[in-house]
């Protein structure tokens, strides 16, 4: 994430100028991030990942959303756009953010694992609405997985899953999905 010449924004004029970007730009403290060009592999990824949840949640309260669906973490930002992001009825979106995510995912690269992991990950805490922050490695059935206990507090259960057995809960939504399932023709 490289960030560019940009004059510092108040959030309503990033929201403004981004709806006239032809590439996607998150923002943090109104500073401008441009998102990278993604690999084909990140790309199935994701592709799989959003078509399990499509098929999965049919005729349920949930909806999952690719990577054009910008979430608005606070009012005044930051706004970034995850790679796979879940939210349930009613949904609460303004000026095209989503509010309530239930389910992030992001697919980790080299060039966007410290920040997912990190900064980006900080904000995603703050979202009220979020149970279920998911990693996706690209180079093997590997996915780390942050799930937030029930209640009020922010408590966050890390589990890391490794290999095609391996099963995601995601018990929020409730469902589980195989690993095998997520990178089923990547291998």
């Amino acid at each position: 994430m490289a960030a560019q010449k940009i004059p510092l924004l108040q959030p309503d004029e990033y929201l403004a100028w981004e709806a006239s970007q032809k590439e996607k730009h998150e923002y943090i403290s109104g500073e401008i991030l441009a998102m990278a060009g993604a690999s084909p592999t990140h790309n199935r990824l994701c592709v799989r990942a959003l078509t399990i949840l499509e098929q999965v949640l049919e005729g349920r309260d949930c909806l999952p959303f690719p990577s054009d669906q910008k979430v608005r973490i606070r009012e005044a930002g930051p706004f970034f756009y995850p790679d796979v992001s879940v939210a349930c009825e009613p949904f609460v979106d303004d000026e095209s953010c989503l509010r309530n995510p239930v389910v992030i995912i992001e697919v980790l690269s080299e060039s966007t694992d410290h920040y997912d992991r990190g900064e980006k990950w900080s904000h995603y805490r703050q979202l009220p609405s979020l149970r279920h922050y998911v990693l996706l490695s690209q180079t093997e059935p590997l996915a780390e997985h942050y799930s937030r206990a029930s209640g009020e507090q922010a408590i966050w259960q890390f589990v890391e899953l490794r290999g095609p057995e391996a099963l995601l809960d995601l018990s929020a939504l409730p469902l589980q999905i195989p690993l095998s399932e997520i990178y089923r023709r990547l291998a």
